[in-house]
């Protein structure tokens, strides 16, 4: 009983160090990485709304093909440049700002769909609600949902487990 106590002792003073790297190595993904991650798909959600002319009916690959289109870039260089327009466009350079003004004017449906009050919620910034009537009558598919920091591809569907009252 004794050696068996002593063995425990010993594993966790052996695993002191190991945890403590990963509650740092944790520590520096939610206060470095997701955010970062938030502000990319934020990017990626706003290049699609203002030039990809989304549609609630319609694949979201398509409106982000047309923005990319539009723009004249490709997905690896879209964050810059989505970034850098934002940059011009605030007064103070500011783009969390815009962040704001961009997904309040957002149809509901593209928000929902693309999951951005995520991305808000991460930054800390002012998340406008969703009406519950949306979750009722449409619901993401699972790839689109895991798609985060990515854009979605699909489009939202019918709720057929929502039955009206």
């Amino acid at each position: 009983m004794h050696r068996l106590l002593r063995q425990i002792r010993s594993l966790k003073a052996e695993a002191v160090p190991l945890i403590a790297e990963r509650n740092r190595r944790e520590k520096n993904w939610q206060e470095k990485v997701v955010p970062r991650h938030a502000e990319e798909h934020l990017l990626r959600v706003i290049l699609v709304f203002r030039y990809g002319r989304p549609r609630i009916d319609k694949p979201l690959a398509l409106a982000h093909e047309r923005a990319l289109s539009k723009l004249g870039i490709d997905e690896a260089s879209s964050v810059k440049h989505v970034r850098k327009i934002l940059k011009k466009e605030s007064p103070d350079g500011d783009i969390e700002s815009e962040f704001c003004t961009w997904v309040g004017q957002m149809p509901d449906w593209l928000r929902y769909l693309c999951v951005a009050n995520i991305s808000m919620i991460v930054l800390k910034l002012e998340v406008p609600l969703l009406p519950l009537s949306l979750f009722h009558k449409l619901s993401l598919t699972t790839s689109d949902m895991d798609a985060w920091p990515l854009l979605p591809r699909g489009m939202l569907e019918p709720n057929v487990h929502w039955q009206p009252i």
